[in-house]
């Protein structure tokens, strides 16, 4: 056996009795589930950072399990209200196809302080992977004159490339969840 053999099995030993490489669990929770995705205070400093534009802030992303599924959910705080109704498009990326994003159509009317965009279910999700998602906003109905575009990566602790929603033993459930 070389050298260079004998070194990878001590450092997959390694990784495996420490606790570093761990297989995912399955989720059996009878309540939604929110595995954040963005980076918060005291988080994963790799994590994805909150994206800003003009008009909005990624306030958290990550992803819902919910009735066996999994699905994008995202909170955007206005920075900047509206003196009218502006129009926007949330645009999520699609892991089963990248050529075929998920698009929703939606609008902000004035005084509207906050945003949630979700979407169930989300299947080919892999741990660990990014995605992105884009929250544009437009000053027409038709969508053809864009004011401001957000664009926020979202890492994925969730699997659901299988039959079952699998979570990442790194996320560390609550007890009350």
């Amino acid at each position: 056996m070389t050298t260079e053999k004998i070194a990878f099995y001590m450092v997959a030993i390694f990784l495996f009795t420490t606790g570093c490489v761990t297989s995912p669990q399955e989720i059996h929770s009878t309540r939604p589930l929110f595995v954040q995705g963005s980076y918060q205070i005291g988080h994963n400093r790799t994590e994805p950072h909150p994206s800003a534009s003009r008009y909005f802030r990624t306030n958290n992303a990550g992803f819902m399990i919910e009735n066996g599924e999994a699905g994008y959910m995202a909170f955007f705080d206005v920075l900047q209200l509206p003196p009218e109704r502006i129009y926007t498009r949330a645009i999520l990326q699609n892991p089963e196809d990248s050529k075929t994003p998920i698009v929703y159509d939606h609008y902000v009317d004035p005084g509207v302080k906050s945003v949630t965009v979700t979407h169930f279910p989300v299947n080919g999700l892999r741990s660990y992977k990014s995605y992105w998602i884009e929250f544009v906003s437009y000053s027409d109905e038709a969508r053809t004159q864009e004011m401001d575009r957000l664009t926020q990566q979202v890492r994925s602790y969730v699997d659901t490339t299988g039959d079952v929603v699998l979570l990442s033993r790194k996320v560390v459930l609550d007890e009350n969840q």
